[in-house]
């Protein structure tokens, strides 16, 4: 269940195996099943390694037997947060093995919505930006699937995929918008929808190129402005929560 870190996953495997140090190699955490299968959770790059050395018959293990899938997923993040960083998609594929209820929910939204999730965005509705919604999720739910909904509608009108900063500033003018009622909020994807993905990211970038980087209220402050351009009546104001 080990992501490959920067390296090629093969050539980590052969770099361990060529300079093996007991004092390095730890211990790996396996789960036997009740199958008698084993799997391990963390540490497989270093038990290929191994594998590929003829002087290495055993290694150290701690060995967990009968858990659950969910468990071993479970197990996965815990010990990979707690030791060294892990990549976003990977700790959140096996959450959503562990049934971890924000993730759960993200990814039933995105594909409710329409969203693709991706490594690298290329084509329309897709989205990589899965740690910005977990924190979204985490703080608001009904929040954060009005913000997709809209989101989705733009990506669909300009066939573009969701960039984390477009998601961000969507996500503080929805945030502006809740105490004023649905008819603002109506406004608000209305106005977003006409003025399109392109131009929305395009305000966003150049307040960025202004302040030198990006800051989401700044950002969404320059949007507001744009939207309401050319607007004498029901202009769309700012109120925090």
């Amino acid at each position: 269940m080990e992501p490959s870190s920067g390296e090629d996953g093969n050539q980590k495997v052969l770099r361990i195996a060529s300079e093996i140090s007991w004092q390095k190699f730890g211990c790996l955490v396996v789960s036997e099943r009740q199958n008698g299968e084993m799997v391990v959770i963390d540490g497989q790059h270093r038990a290929l390694a191994a594998i590929r050395r003829d002087d290495v018959n055993k290694v150290p293990c701690i060995v967990f037997r009968e858990l659950q899938l969910a468990d071993e997923a479970g197990a996965f993040v815990g010990l990979n947060t707690a030791r060294k960083p892990v990549s976003a998609l990977a700790k959140y594929e096996a959450q959503l093995i562990a049934a971890d209820p924000v993730a759960v929910w993200v990814e039933q939204t995105l594909k409710e919505l329409g969203f693709v999730r991706v490594l690298t965005l290329h084509a329309a509705m897709q989205v990589k930006c899965i740690s910005e919604l977990q924190k979204m999720a985490a703080i608001n739910k009904p929040r954060t699937h009005t913000t997709l909904r809209i989101l989705a509608g733009m990506c669909r009108d300009g066939n573009t995929s969701a960039h984390a900063d477009v998601l961000q500033v969507v996500n503080v003018l929805v945030t502006w918008m809740e105490k004023q009622g649905f008819a603002q909020m109506e406004t608000l994807e209305e106005r977003l929808r006409k003025v399109g993905y392109l131009a929305v990211k395009k305000e966003i970038d150049r307040c960025r190129e202004i302040v030198g980087n990006h800051q989401p209220f700044k950002a969404a402050e320059v949007v507001l402005e744009r939207l309401n351009k050319g607007c004498r009546t029901n202009k769309l104001t700012r109120v925090s929560n």
